[in-house]
């Protein structure tokens, strides 16, 4: 039985004498390992201009990253992206917290407060806090003879 050896492939790059055959780069002249050149940066340049070109038209419709613009917006004002998971959860909890509190006490505060400024509208105005708003009427139509 032969024995053959196992060997794991080299992470070194093999040297030019140590390929079987002659190089392609050996047989192109100065002026075309020239060209090549030129070319492969061309092309490069090329690449790079059309991965940037691609990354600005990412944000250029206004509205088709609104929640992801609003979201980094957010969270670059308040400095979320310096916090660890946990912190962030913490302060949006307390974001959450007190954003629901304001407004379940507006839903819940706004027509007594509203229903109030019309009671002390109708008293500077008419001069009475229960007076009918026909007297508005009566008002406006005096006024205008």
């Amino acid at each position: 039985m032969p024995h053959t050896l196992h060997s794991r492939p080299s992470s070194r790059k093999p040297s030019p004498s140590s390929l079987s055959g002659v190089s392609s780069l050996s047989n192109i002249s100065e002026e075309g390992s020239q060209k090549v050149a030129v070319l492969a940066l061309e092309r490069a340049h090329a690449v790079a201009v059309d991965k940037r070109s691609q990354r600005e038209r990412a944000f250029v419709d206004p509205y088709g990253n609104f929640f992801v613009r609003k979201w980094l917006l957010f969270e670059s004002t308040f400095a979320l992206s310096m916090l660890e998971p946990w912190e962030k959860v913490l302060v949006l909890s307390l974001c959450f917290f007190l954003f629901t509190l304001i407004t379940v006490g507006v839903c819940r505060y706004l027509p007594f407060h509203l229903q109030f400024l019309n009671h002390r509208a109708r008293f500077y105005i008419l001069g009475d806090e229960h007076a009918p708003l026909s007297a508005v009427a009566t008002l406006l139509a005096a006024k205008r003879r």
